[in-house]
């Protein structure tokens, strides 16, 4: 399914679906599809998720050379196709316990180093938090984490549908973020 706009945007609050749910509740935070290649930033989801809520970080990396099962881009049917008529899937799950996650001493960590940052609700994560959580999952993939979100994903879906029905617009007609060239370019020394 491909992702829109209107996907991106949260329409429920994460601390009542935990509250209302009878088992455990999974939480996909990147909020788009990716090819693992690494973590993109979470959309802000967890930070209305409360303390005391038991959490296991869980990763999934497909193993893959040529063709990734996780469609980013291209049409339903042609990845439909590829993904039932390739020989050979196999995908890696990697799960650390929440028995195994520290979140308590970032906190700490930070009330006692920073107390000009904005006071957060106790009652649930803080923004360093979640992004120990980040940098968990991409150490659990071995991979990096990069400034990129959902709305990055549909700007670039967008732009790849342009190129291919033979489009010759540049990509900065589709998204305000610069490249990485561009950045280096005026930055100051």
């Amino acid at each position: 399914m491909p992702v829109s706009d209107e996907r991106v945007k949260a329409t429920r609050k994460i601390a009542d679906v935990v509250r209302r749910a009878s088992g455990p509740v999974v939480v996909l935070p990147e909020g788009a599809r990716s090819n693992g290649k690494a973590v993109l930033r979470f959309v802000p989801l967890l930070q209305n998720l409360p303390v005391k809520v038991r959490l296991h970080l869980v990763a999934f990396r497909y193993e893959f050379k040529h063709f990734s099962p996780c469609q980013t881009v291209g049409g339903a049917w042609s990845h439909l196709f590829w993904t039932a008529f390739h020989v050979y899937h196999s995908m890696r799950v990697i799960v650390l316990s929440a028995k195994d996650l520290y979140l308590d001493d970032v906190t700490q960590m930070k009330l006692s180093s920073s107390k000009s940052s904005k006071k957060q609700d106790s009652q649930t994560l803080s923004t360093d938090q979640v992004e120990k959580l980040r940098l968990l999952l991409a150490a659990m993939l071995r991979t990096k984490t990069v400034d990129m979100g959902p709305e990055d994903l549909v700007t670039f879906n967008n732009y790849w549908k342009h190129l291919n029905s033979g489009g010759r617009q540049p990509a900065s007609q589709f998204t305000d973020r610069k490249a990485p060239h561009e950045h280096a370019q005026w930055t100051r020394k």
